[in-house]
Order: structure tokens, then C-alpha cells, then sequence
């Protein structure tokens, strides 16, 4: 199922059940503050066994591929070129500070404006997007790694044509490897 969807379904639940919940209640809150600190640590601790993994594993194939520039500041697109092991630590890098800008934004939320509502919509959420990972379910969970990177991410309603399954092709690339927007070409 698409991990999107889920999240909507999760929420719609979690916020039906909060209504059951007196989140004014010092040992309620108590716990569902306990509940927040440990699935970020557990979602922090999976994190890092995976990039444990993939430094253990050291895959230094080489990859390329096209970024997209920000179309708001009219970057053009890119070309990387960049080994399977830093394309990896990059998107699980990202991961953790996924967890860091949570934690800030509840920090705000919950501790700045007293809501306690966020908080407990947010306690599953680190531990469901550790598991959805990629990465994790590559390294960690045993997933077949069919070594195609970038990673497609999913669209909320299923396959959608967007264009981006293009953009690792080798005609593209060589197109931008000769405009000269990044990389080196190799003959």
C-alpha cells in the first residue's frame, strides 16, 4: 500500500482516538511525551545501523544521474555523478534530519505553544517512515537491492507519468554531460 495513504489513514485514526484521550491530564501527557522520545530514538537508532551497514558495505559503484534545478530560482538541471555508498549516506543523512526538523517543529508546537494535540498524532509517524525507508528495508530488512538509484519516490495516488523516469537515462545524460552542465563524459 502506498505509504502516503497510510499516513492519511494513521492520522484520521490517531485523531479519532485523541478525542478519547484527555491530553490535559499530567500522567496522559506524561506518556504520550514518552511515547514521542522513544519512537524518535528508535527511529534515530534504526538510522544509524543502516548507515552502519552501508559503510560496512562500501559499494563504491559509480551512478549518474540528473538533479532537477529549483525551477523558482531557474537552476538548470544537474548531472551527478557520485558512488552507490555517498548516494546512500546522503538519502539516509536526510532521513535523520528528517527526525531533527520534527523534533524542532513539535519543540515549537508542544513546548512553545502548549499544544498538545500534535504530539500525539506524531508518536507513530518516526517509526513507520524508518520501516517505509528504502534504505532500511534494503539493508536491514533484507530487501532485494536491485541497484537502481536515484530512488522513484511514490505518488499519493498511484503511477502517475511525471517525465522524472527519464531523467536517469543514458541519452540524457550524455546530452548534459556534452552541454557541459556537470560530470565528466567518459569514451
Amino acid at each position: 500500500m502506498n505509504p502516503q495513504v497510510t499516513n492519511i489513514a494513521i492520522m484520521l485514526i490517531m485523531s479519532q482516538v485523541s478525542r478519547l484521550l484527555d491530553l490535559s491530564d499530567p500522567k496522559t501527557l506524561m506518556i504520550i511525551r514518552l511515547l514521542y522520545v522513544s519512537t524518535n530514538i528508535i527511529a534515530f537508532c534504526i538510522y544509524r545501523m543502516t548507515r552502519r551497514k552501508i559503510l560496512k558495505e562500501n559499494n563504491l559503484k559509480i551512478i549518474k544521474y540528473i538533479k532537477s534545478g529549483n525551477s523558482l530560482l531557474k537552476e538548470p538541471e544537474k548531472l551527478q555523478i557520485i558512488t552507490v555508498r555517498d548516494y546512500d549516506l546522503d538519502q539516509i543523512q536526510s532521513s535523520i534530519n528528517g527526525i531533527y526538523s520534527s523534533i524542532a517543529m513539535m519543540v515549537v508546537m508542544h513546548g512553545v505553544m502548549k499544544y498538545n494535540n500534535p504530539l500525539f498524532m506524531q508518536f507513530i509517524g518516526p517509526i513507520k517512515g524508518a520501516f517505509e525507508n528504502t534504505l532500511v528495508k534494503i539493508n536491514l530488512l533484507g530487501k532485494d537491492d536491485d541497484g537502481k538509484r536515484p530512488f522513484k519516490s511514490q505518488p499519493l495516488f498511484g503511477k502517475i507519468p511525471t517525465g522524472e523516469d527519464m531523467r536517469t537515462d543514458k541519452k540524457s545524460i550524455e546530452q548534459l554531460e556534452v552541454a557541459g552542465n556537470g560530470g565528466i563524459k567518459y569514451e
